[in-house]
């Protein structure tokens, strides 16, 4: 994400400072090859991003990764925003 959400819905413009680091949930996970040898990450950790923006707006951003085989698809990422 590189434009604030809240200034995205009241039409504005912003800067967007995002924080200089990133937390992550620690549950252990092992990737893998299958049968035809395609890669396979199946991470189910959440990495949280904090950001603010010039017009006052601030949150965080929860990510969470899907693999290309479709794991973990349903698992949007989470914006949670406090003014």
């Amino acid at each position: 994400m590189n434009k604030c959400p809240e200034c995205i819905k009241e039409g504005k413009t912003s800067k967007f400072y995002p924080s200089q680091g990133c937390l992550s949930t620690l549950m252990g996970y092992q990737s893998y090859y299958d049968e035809q040898g395609e890669y396979h990450k199946h991470d189910p950790n959440t990495k949280s991003t904090s950001w603010r923006c010039s017009n006052g707006h601030s949150g965080v951003t929860n990510k969470r990764d899907s693999c290309w085989c479709g794991w973990g698809k349903d698992r949007e990422m989470v914006e949670s925003i406090t003014s």
